[in-house]
């Protein structure tokens, strides 16, 4: 079976879609894996018709036998799912949908040969372990899963490469339920926009804070990602990065602020 699909877990969420959308425009067949393995309801008509060209699929990621067969028709995949680092909230909760759920569809990618994964991530804080301890537990766990694929499939392939992308918030468009029913955007760009570019003309001062009081500036300070940048910034590592020799690259805030 030849390999070109893009296959993207948590294809229908805020980070995810952008994905989608993103390989679309590369003309790349793309396979979007949810629980619900439905289109998210604003991407009807309109400026969404790329979603078109989508194959919506529903899956489990904890259950492998549930998306199996797609991975092996998959070049690429992308892996966008997890909770919010929310406070008192169950720990180990939290530490599973950020992290075994995750890891478990990186590992399931490597047994099915899969080339090149990227995991949509975030930065860690030093203070986030004392907030929001089983979120910042598991998305270690994540990114620890696919440096072990790097390593793995690269012993047996050269064209193997693992990316892991740690944006800090990430904005744009957001859409949320109505009460009265259908979705509300909500355009997190407003804000978010002008701070990330207050903080980019800053990064000088913002470093020198963050090395002098890491765990009272360690990302409060970083700047904003644009959803359009970490989309471009996992399609790249999907489709055209070079492999980086069994290395797993992350990318932070900075970094995917390139792409934008």
């Amino acid at each position: 079976m030849s390999r070109r699909a893009l296959v993207v877990f948590g294809g229908n969420g805020f980070v995810g879609s952008a994905v989608c959308a993103a390989a679309v425009a590369r003309n790349v067949p793309v396979v979007a894996v949810s629980r619900s393995g439905t289109r998210p309801p604003q991407l009807s008509g309109g400026d969404g018709c790329w979603s078109e060209r989508v194959r919506w699929v529903k899956g489990d990621a904890l259950d492998a036998s549930t998306y199996e067969a797609l991975l092996g028709e998959a070049a690429a995949v992308v892996v966008s799912v997890g909770t919010p680092p929310l406070p008192f909230v169950n720990r180990a909760f939290q530490r599973k949908m950020n992290g075994e759920t995750n890891a478990a569809i990186v590992r399931a990618a490597g047994r099915a040969g899969v080339e090149r994964v990227v995991l949509v991530n975030a930065a860690m804080p030093a203070w986030l372990l004392a907030v929001a301890p089983g979120y910042a537990e598991g998305k270690r766990d994540a990114a620890v899963a696919a440096a072990a694929f790097a390593a793995d499939r690269s012993a047996v392939s050269s064209a193997a490469h693992a990316a892991v992308l740690e944006p800090s918030v990430v904005y744009g468009t957001r859409y949320t339920v109505a009460p009265w029913g259908g979705t509300v955007p909500v355009p997190l760009g407003v804000v978010l926009g002008p701070a990330s570019w207050a903080l980019r003309s800053l990064s000088g001062l913002t470093r020198a804070l963050r090395r002098a009081a890491p765990y009272a500036f360690d990302g409060v300070l970083f700047p904003p990602v644009p959803v359009g940048a970490v989309a471009r910034g996992a399609v790249h590592h999907a489709l055209d990065a070079q492999p980086a020799g069994g290395k797993v690259v992350t990318e932070g805030p900075e970094e995917l602020l390139r792409y934008a």
